[in-house]
């Protein structure tokens, strides 16, 4: 009997180290389209998908093991009934795994227990989350994975508000953006926004005309505090679009800046400019913080 009861013992223990650890090595990819409430909205009208966006944030993590990237979108399509509200982790998002992961809420820093509205449905890739009419979002500021089972944040991403211009086009903290022979006609920032803190490893998301690229690509730099370059990445246009046009073309690059550097930093975005000349340069720039 006792050997049972030892056998039973070990065999649930086993189970839990199981349940506990196999999250960190398996990793769970979604990607959901946008809603289709919001799908039919655009559908033969000029309203844009971004139109629809009320707050949106990037992620950051706190150590190497809680840690994760990508943006967060509070999406408000009105209708009928009052406006119906999605939560989107749009694509780019990843963050390491774990278990027991919840979405939910914070405020002032601090995760508010009980904010849950969804288990995580992966650890990887584009997600929605309807918010229920009972949430008051003015109660928050951010948007948390949290791992219930061991009261332990993963990641989490500070809100701000998205104001939308008449065009449909949101713009935040434009103010805080300086142009070199550029202007807001020739490239768009939509994440990340001015100011915003963002983690080691981010994405740049945003539209350029046809000729802010060359053969598909422009340079973006991050700099250090004192104006000593972290780290360049490259931004390709998303989707296979065409750069060859002088319309907009939507563009994203994946930025990682060194594990040793945490701070104030400006993010530039450089037009192409293959002929070297000075008089050919342009460029947009503004501040942001890295964390973890």
């Amino acid at each position: 009997m006792k050997k049972i009861v030892i056998g039973i013992v070990l065999l649930l223990g086993i189970g839990l180290a199981y349940w506990l650890i196999s999250p960190f090595f398996i990793n769970v990819q979604v990607s959901e389209s946008l809603p289709s409430m919001i799908m039919k909205k655009i559908e033969g009208s000029n309203t844009s998908t971004e139109s629809f966006i009320t707050m949106s944030g990037t992620f950051v993590g706190f150590d190497k093991i809680h840690n994760g990237t990508g943006t967060a979108s509070m999406y408000s399509i009105p209708n009928s009934d009052g406006d119906q509200r999605v939560l989107r982790f749009e694509e780019g998002f990843q963050v390491n795994n774990g278990p027991d992961l919840y979405v939910g809420f914070g405020k002032n820093g601090q995760y508010v227990k009980g904010s849950e509205i969804s288990k995580l449905k992966g650890n990887i890739g584009s997600q929605n989350y309807e918010i229920p009419s009972s949430i008051d979002l003015s109660q928050y500021d951010s948007v948390w994975v949290w791992c219930k089972a061991f009261s332990t944040p993963f990641v989490k991403a500070d809100l701000k508000k998205v104001v939308s211009t008449s065009s449909g086009e949101n713009i935040e903290n434009t103010k805080d953006i300086t142009y070199k022979n550029a202007s807001a006609d020739m490239i768009k920032v939509e994440l990340p926004f001015p100011s915003a803190v963002v983690g080691k490893n981010f994405s740049v998301i945003g539209k350029a005309r046809g000729n802010w690229f060359f053969e598909a690509s422009f340079p973006i730099e991050v700099l250090d505090k004192n104006g000593k370059s972290l780290t360049i990445g490259i931004a390709q246009p998303r989707n296979g679009e065409d750069w060859m046009t002088t319309e907009f073309v939507s563009f994203k690059a994946d930025i990682k800046v060194p594990q040793t550097y945490i701070g104030p930093a400006t993010l530039v975005l450089k037009k192409d400019n293959p002929s070297g000349l000075i008089q050919h340069d342009a460029s947009i720039s503004f501040p942001i913080t890295i964390e973890y």
